[in-house]
């Protein structure tokens, strides 16, 4: 928030709070953005997703609505960032059950999931070494 000051000024100070509460949202909607085109193009549930995103932005803009008069810019902010996590969960549920993967693997860092990335590290670190050359 103090930052937000600095830059833009006192006016915009309850954009501060509104930040602290739409992060949780923001991540959210990282993860969402991945298994929503998992589940339109590999589930071929394309129309479930219609459903699942009418309900979040029915949902969402009923708890702005509600909340809004009382809490200002941080009502909204809090009811995208609850959408946003609500959707991701119902997300990873379909994900879930579509694919036969846990939760727990799903979310969780595996040992293999390590070795990979490193592997993909080495890699890229050789590539930039044989353009330096």
């Amino acid at each position: 928030p103090w930052l937000i000051v600095h830059v833009y000024g006192e006016g915009f100070m309850p954009a501060g709070n509104a930040l602290r509460w739409v992060l949780p949202g923001l991540v959210a909607y990282a993860a969402e953005v991945a298994l929503t085109n998992f589940i339109i193009l590999q589930l071929g549930r394309p129309l479930a997703m219609v459903w699942v995103q009418s309900g979040a932005a029915i949902v969402c803009a009923a708890l702005t609505f509600a909340t809004a008069s009382h809490f200002g810019i941080a009502a909204a902010a809090a009811s995208t960032s609850l959408t946003k996590l609500v959707v991701t969960v119902i997300l990873i549920f379909m994900f879930v059950r579509g694919t036969g993967i846990s939760v727990q693997r799903l979310l969780l860092i595996q040992r293999e999931d390590v070795r990979h990335y490193t592997n993909v590290l080495e890699g890229m670190l050789r590539t930039l070494k044989l353009r330096s050359a």
